[in-house]
């Protein structure tokens, strides 16, 4: 049934939007926001329809600095984005300087990343939104970080209720 993957495409769709929405909404423009995996799924270079993909650029539309790396993705997306978004070698380039940070595959280079890579130095502490709770037991309750877990739940309308009350603009 043709019927099926078109809607689960939809979804997906509406899935990454709402994300992208919300963290833009949520920075001031110029802010830089690292997205981790750019790839359709874990352990694939396929960037095609990639939710991660869609994220980062609608960022890089809403005026945002984004960073990006991917395990075996990197390549293939280079030659999609075209200078929009600027990639990175490894995780931690990345949020080396990110306001915000958005997990966008279930890669488990990305679970396996020290907590500590996620904090932030600065008065304020960094975003970071995981739309696949990989990083939610190391996270949740570490200094420096705004954690907020997307996409395998059924909460995930409070989640962005949460988001959306923690990073509204004038909180900046």
């Amino acid at each position: 049934c043709a019927e099926l993957p078109e809607t689960t495409g939809r979804t997906n769709g509406a899935r990454a939007d709402a994300v992208a929405t919300l963290v833009a909404a949520a920075l001031p423009a110029g802010s830089m926001v690292a997205v981790l995996g750019l790839a359709y799924k874990p352990f694939s270079d396929v960037v095609e329809q990639s939710q991660g993909l869609r994220v980062a650029e609608m960022l890089a539309g809403a005026g945002l600095r984004v960073v990006a790396c991917d395990p075996l993705a990197s390549a293939p997306a280079k030659s999609v984005v075209q200078g929009t978004i600027e990639m990175r070698d490894t995780p931690a380039e990345c949020l080396r300087e990110a306001d915000a940070v958005v997990v966008a595959t279930p890669d488990p280079a990305f679970a396996m990343l020290d907590p500590a890579l996620f904090a932030s130095d600065s008065a304020s502490p960094r975003l970071v939104v995981d739309c696949w709770r990989l990083l939610r037991q190391p996270l949740e309750h570490l200094a420096g970080v705004r954690y907020v877990g997307v996409g395998l739940s059924s909460d995930d309308d409070a989640n962005a209720a949460r988001l959306a009350a923690l990073w509204a603009p004038e909180s900046h």
